[in-house]
């Protein structure tokens, strides 16, 4: 009787799964199924059985296991009557192989955008890449990049739904121009931001992109001019140094003290919500001695460049963590009672038309405010935006400029300081 494995061939970048049936030294074949893993994710290959052993780890796993297991039975199947007709030879395993082989191509061509389910590889993308290094950031994704993630994902399966799409139907494919138009008119129906309408159209292009560099599908839709992101500028506010030092000098109990140094670590170092709650949860690890001066050292979340800051409050010890959402709401009481109540208008769009809100400006301080006011007062004291993206972390000029919230006379004022204008 004939034995049938299944092995790996491997290649520059992916191996290749083939099948391989040996009848003692008659005779041995193999022949390629077509499907292949990444070279990367190699050590999830159970060679003993065959199978894939990590499922979340190689795209579309349990599919492919799945399409061995019915190889392997039907190919076990065919060998087996053979074998009682007495024609278990080597030409006629040739066309039990070619035969199996070639009807699950024709019902399964996985190149073809209609057999891999978007919201199947999306699952997958965030299960791997949260552990695995993408290629573009050199990193796996981050706790708060994932929180995108999975919002942009849980929000494409609410259109879904409204629109009685089944998942299990949502394919690559679907993705056209139709969709775009319909997908946005939904966002906005949700009263949401075209920031954040944006943040949901940028996530699932990256997806369906990254869909298409592994040659999943070969639709290319999502690269033309009018699947694009859609942004705003928001006239979020920033605090001045005059309004930081009243901040600092505002009497406070305990609590609202604990709140206030934290916020004020952010506005001094330009920290991002994340990177200040994870440096006050191990303080230890980020603290080192330069020049007789205690400073920081806080690895960014986001882009993994070091920011070096000297650490001015408390002595070098530091405020206590406090959930943001707590904080939030804390860092406007601190506001008020500092006497931050000038009036203040914000306009943003929601659901395409713009909504203003005129209130007391601390009603519009967040933790936020922190990173933004470090960006806005750094650039107005006149240091130059590659050493203001040293300390922010940001990872280029053009996304800093988008916390810079200096108005027209302060960028006339900056702009006047070059000898050309003289």
């Amino acid at each position: 009787m004939a034995t049938t494995t299944f092995k790996i061939r491997k290649g520059r970048k992916k191996s290749t799964v083939y099948l391989q049936i040996q009848k003692g030294r008659e005779f041995r074949l193999r022949h390629s199924t077509n499907f292949s893993i990444d070279n990367s994710s190699l050590k999830y290959w159970d060679s003993k059985r065959g199978r894939i052993k990590n499922l979340s780890n190689i795209l579309d796993a349990e599919y492919i296991n799945e399409r061995l297991y019915d190889i392997d039975k039907k190919i076990n199947d065919g060998i087996y009557d053979l074998y009682n007709k007495k024609m278990l030879d080597k030409l006629s395993c040739n066309k039990l192989i070619e035969s199996v082989l070639n009807n699950r191509k024709t019902k399964q061509n996985r190149n073809d955008g209609q057999s891999i389910l978007v919201c199947e590889y999306f699952n997958w993308y965030l299960n791997f890449y949260s552990i695995n290094p993408s290629s573009f950031s050199k990193s796996n994704l981050k706790k708060g990049t994932l929180k995108n993630y999975r919002n942009a994902k849980c929000f494409l399966e609410r259109y879904l739904n409204y629109k009685k799409i089944p998942i299990s139907d949502f394919t690559f494919n679907h993705i056209n121009r139709d969709f775009y138009n319909d997908y946005l008119a939904y966002a906005k129906n949700q009263n949401l931001s075209n920031n954040y309408i944006g943040t949901l159209i940028q996530k699932l292009k990256t997806i369906v992109g990254s869909a298409f560099n592994e040659g999943i599908h070969n639709n290319n839709e999502f690269q033309k001019p009018y699947f694009f992101k859609m942004t705003e500028k928001v006239n979020n506010i920033y605090l001045d140094s005059s309004e930081l030092e009243k901040i600092t000098k505002v009497p406070l109990d305990n609590k609202l003290d604990n709140i206030r140094d934290s916020f004020l670590i952010s506005c001094y170092c330009g920290m991002r919500v994340g990177d200040l709650i994870s440096l006050l949860k191990n303080p230890n690890d980020k603290v080192f001695t330069r020049d007789k001066k205690r400073c920081i050292q806080n690895v960014q979340s986001k882009t993994g460049k070091e920011v070096v800051q000297i650490l001015k409050k408390r002595n070098g010890n530091f405020p206590k963590p406090i959930s943001s959402q707590k904080m939030n709401e804390l860092i406007k009481v601190i506001g008020k009672r500092a006497g931050i109540t000038s009036i203040y208008t914000k306009t943003v769009t929601k659901g395409g038309k713009q909504i203003s809100e005129t209130l007391p400006k601390y009603k519009f301080i967040s933790m936020h405010t922190g990173r933004r006011s470090f960006c806005t007062n750094a650039y107005n004291s006149g240091i130059p935006l590659q050493f203001i993206m040293i300390a922010s972390g940001h990872s280029s000029e053009k996304v800093l400029i988008n916390y810079i919230k200096a108005g027209a006379e302060e960028k006339a004022k900056k702009l006047s300081e070059f000898e050309f204008f003289d």
